[in-house]
């Protein structure tokens, strides 16, 4: 037979299980609200979590809350932490800047002490405390207690502010330390171990700011830092170390993911870090670091899509369709878009939609393929590049492989492609000579193909 005490930590487990979807509103409700009441150049985005329920037990248990509360309701309603929210900057610096916005922002004093905002009178935080508060490690981090008022109860949370590093450092104690209890008997040798490596994590940050301020001022970044790293490699080696250990820890042994790694460092850095001005590529690149270091991956639970419009692209369409039926049914792909899906921010479906974009940009050079065919009619021309393309879908579908992706395989495929429509442009005279043909070229193009992945 249980304890007692463990009845009363399952009954506050489900009272929070069965509170999560009013935790959910309330959690993505104060994200936004923070984002567009602070300025975006200091603080680059909000990261959230509602309390698990393993988490919760654990902490019932080592602040003896089954003690101090009567009921599963006492409990929660003491839970400081119930929703926890992470303000990521990119500077210790601006950690400062940040909590004295929130102060200047939230000025209106309750009758608690709490102090709410006037155009947001529903949240309140304690900004009594003497910031940043000190930790039993002895070193400071801006936290700050606050609640959600929904009518007659209030949702407790608790919002930090964290440059960086400093989410670095807060990962690397949390693993280390906190959820580690072997490394106690290293007493002394671990607390001085653990100040060296936050040491380091500040110089870092000492050393980005700087060069974060030359970028600023020249308006451009020297060719030379630039040329020596590899982002698209940084991109990859963080996705593929982070995310191996997340498999293993999620489902008990690791993966080899170098492929899946690199053609999404491939993709994340050519759709959000190519494109950005040179004084923000290093920030998005941490950025992402901190945020796949966040990211809570389930890699045994479906995934769910919801609707997915492939709209009328025959290659998205007959890619997209296939996909789908892949996507929980094939381990392989299974990880891939897992992980996809967990890096980008958005929406399932529209993420899905946007990556068969990219894909299909990577395997045919479209701007030269809108030109394919021009010595024919243009009708006939436009019938014959959209059933071209729905045949290269076709025929990838054929293949069956995730190596169609791999980053080693795209450049092949499209090659094969490419010499396949230039050997076609010679042969077709019209639509109706290329439908009498259409199998025909389709297992031309498949035999093509097959020989890349064999």
């Amino acid at each position: 037979m249980k304890l007692e005490l463990f009845d009363k930590i399952d009954a506050t487990i489900d009272l929070l299980n069965q509170n999560k979807e009013e935790y959910q509103v309330i959690r993505k409700e104060l994200k936004y609200t923070l984002l567009s009441i602070l300025d975006r150049d200091l603080a680059l985005d909000v990261t959230t979590r509602i309390k698990e329920g393993d988490s919760l037990r654990a902490k019932i248990i080592r602040n003896r809350y089954y003690l101090k509360y009567d009921t599963p309701e006492d409990i929660l309603a003491n839970l400081s932490d119930l929703i926890g929210l992470k303000i990521d900057c990119r500077f210790i610096e601006d950690e400062f800047h940040i909590y004295k916005a929130l102060k200047d922002l939230f000025v209106v004093k309750q009758e608690d002490g709490f102090y709410t905002c006037e155009n947001f009178g529903h949240i309140a935080l304690d900004l009594e405390p003497h910031q940043p508060q000190s930790q039993k490690n002895g070193f400071a981090i801006y936290r700050i207690d606050g609640y959600y008022g929904n009518g007659d109860h209030k949702i407790n949370f608790e919002l930090q502010i964290k440059s960086l590093v400093n989410s670095f450092w807060g990962d690397i104690e949390h693993r280390l330390v906190y959820k580690n209890t072997n490394y106690i008997a290293a007493g002394g040798v671990m607390k001085d171990l653990l100040a060296s490596i936050k040491a380091n994590l500040t110089i870092v940050d000492r050393q980005l700011h700087i060069i974060y301020d030359q970028m600023g001022t020249e308006n451009q970044v020297s060719s030379s830092f630039l040329d020596r790293i590899s982002f698209e490699d940084l991109i990859s080696k963080a996705i593929n170390d982070l995310c191996a250990k997340k498999i293993e820890d999620s489902i008990g042994f690791t993966l080899d993911i170098r492929e899946t790694s690199n053609i999404l460092g491939h993709y994340i850095f050519k759709k959000n870090i190519q494109s950005a001005s040179d004084n923000n590529q290093i920030f998005q690149l941490l950025h992402l670091f901190s945020h796949l270091q966040d990211a809570e991956i389930d890699f045994e639970q479906p995934i769910e899509m919801g609707a997915c419009i492939l709209g009328d692209d025959p290659f998205n369409e007959v890619m997209g369709n296939y996909l789908l039926g892949k996507m929980n049914a094939d381990y392989e792909w299974f990880v891939f878009f897992r992980i996809l899906f967990a890096i980008e921010p958005g929406n399932n479906a529209e993420d899905f939609q946007l990556f068969l974009s990219v894909l299909k940009s990577y395997l045919v050079d479209l701007d030269a393929y809108e030109k394919r065919f021009s010595g024919i009619p243009i009708k006939d021309a436009e019938a014959i590049r959209e059933d071209c393309m729905e045949i290269f879908a076709d025929v990838l579908c054929m293949v069956d492989d995730i190596q169609i992706v791999h980053n080693s395989k795209i450049s092949l495929v499209h090659e094969k492609f490419s010499d396949f429509l230039d050997e076609l442009e010679q042969r077709v005279i019209n639509y109706k000579d290329f439908e009498h043909y259409r199998d025909g070229y389709r297992d031309e193009l498949h035999s093509l193909l097959k020989d890349i992945f064999h």
